[in-house]
């Protein structure tokens, strides 16, 4: 396993047995329209093996322009497993890209329960429930909502954690 602060960095063939994509709006186009990264372009002629699990695109339509479609069909090719979260995926994925991915569980659904209770004592053990401010939890940059919250925080007096 190797953590990459950048893609600029030097990459090898040899450093990697397998490469996986993760999940989380992995393919989603608006998000992260770099080919390099969500389809491993960077790696196109390695012989490593390719892996996506639990890709996801996060919306229910296609939206990447032709010219990528093309270079994406390429690139898929190159995969030797590929899964979504989303059966909206599976479709689109057969439909644009000719592929039939696997329809699999959402990552965040495989953790133990535990987990997420250890997660919940641990934020109130360190949670000073004296300070207000105004919690912002946002999936998609918006002026207007990013306005109204900017706004709002200098009327309240409130800081804002996003």
């Amino acid at each position: 396993m190797k953590k990459l602060d950048s893609f600029s960095e030097e990459l090898n063939e040899s450093d990697f047995d397998y490469l996986i994509v993760n999940s989380d709006q992995t393919w989603r186009y608006g998000l992260s329209s770099r080919l390099d990264i969500g389809f491993l372009e960077f790696a196109k002629d390695w012989k490593t093996k390719k892996f996506v699990y639990a890709a996801s695109i996060g919306i229910d339509r296609w939206e990447y322009r032709i010219r990528d479609e093309i270079k994406i069909k390429s690139l898929i090719k190159n995969f030797t497993g590929i899964s979504f979260r989303e059966i909206g995926t599976v479709k689109l994925a057969e439909e644009h890209l000719g592929v039939k991915g696997v329809f699999v569980l959402d990552p965040t659904l495989i953790i133990d329960k535990q987990y997420y209770l250890n997660e919940i004592k641990n934020y109130k053990n360190n949670f000073n429930h004296k300070e207000k401010f105004i919690f912002v939890y946002q999936l998609d940059n918006n002026k207007i909502i990013e306005t109204f919250i900017k706004d709002s925080s200098e009327k309240l007096n409130l800081k804002i954690n996003n």
